[in-house]
């Protein structure tokens, strides 16, 4: 047996009545539940970091859609306007000067 044990077993001291305890507990629940929400957090704070920049990527494109139509929208107004103002010279060459649609 080990010196100290020995010792300790022929010790008169007596036992201190409010000493701590000494052993190295393991709250094995309490460590889990910190694990797991540190874990989600990180989950958590990744996925809403995703979903600002899928808004942002969003947003971005929106204004770019919205931007081009407005253009593609005024140019195809022009080039009707003018298809339209050529098919109304033509018809009014071949119905002549004097034709007056009935209403």
């Amino acid at each position: 047996l080990p010196a100290g044990l020995l010792e300790f077993l022929e010790s008169d001291d007596e036992v201190p009545k409010d000493d701590i305890d000494r052993l190295n507990t393991r709250d094995n629940l309490k460590l889990a539940m910190e694990a797991d929400q540190k874990d989600s957090n990180k989950i958590l704070l990744a996925a809403g970091k995703g979903l600002k920049t899928a808004k942002q990527q969003a947003m971005k494109t929106a204004e770019f859609v919205t931007e081009k139509t407005y253009v593609y929208s005024d140019q195809a107004r022009k080039i009707a306007e003018k298809h339209m103002e050529l098919a109304l010279t033509h018809w009014r060459e071949k119905m002549g000067s004097n034709w007056q649609p009935g209403i």
